[in-house]
């Protein structure tokens, strides 16, 4: 389970409830740049005494999947505002 919390269309925080990473955390943020662009920045957190899946997976494997989810997230970005009437690729 997930719990999610939303704040003034700016933040949107996501805390894992349970399974083998209960506590974990992470936050995306919006600031805006200029008109229809904004940046998106993402953090999150973690403690633990025993991390729970392999220490090579803590060291390598977060960083991939935090690079790809960003690639992900912007491929969406892009593909959405394409679409977007009166708008080109960005």
């Amino acid at each position: 389970n997930m719990a999610v919390k939303a704040s003034d269309g700016r933040e949107v925080e996501m805390r894992i409830l349970d399974g083998p990473m209960p506590g974990f955390w992470w936050r995306l943020t919006f600031t805006e740049i200029k008109a229809a662009v904004c940046e998106v920045a993402m953090s999150g957190d973690y403690k633990y005494d025993e991390f729970p899946i392999p220490r090579l997976f803590l060291q390598f494997g977060m960083e991939v999947i935090f690079k790809r989810t960003a690639e992900r997230r912007r491929k969406h970005v892009r593909e959405v505002y394409a679409k977007t009437p009166g708008q080109g690729a960005p």
